[in-house]
């Protein structure tokens, strides 16, 4: 069966599993950006950060 889960000839097959705490931290956060705040909030960055690298490109270089 080991072909089926890892190419390596003599190591095992290594799993990184993240921490608990770190898991749920991540799951509110894609929580939170379901939320229409956050989209509304988001969406001024999303903006700001389109108008910077055309302004670059129309001024030249820093």
């Amino acid at each position: 069966m080991r072909s089926r889960c890892t190419r390596s000839k003599t190591e095992p097959r290594k799993l990184t599993l993240a921490l608990c705490e770190e898991h749920q931290a991540i799951r509110a956060r894609c929580q939170l950006q379901e939320t229409g705040h956050w989209r509304r909030h988001y969406a001024t960055r999303a903006c700001v950060e389109g108008s910077v690298p055309h302004g670059l490109r129309r001024r030249g270089p820093r």
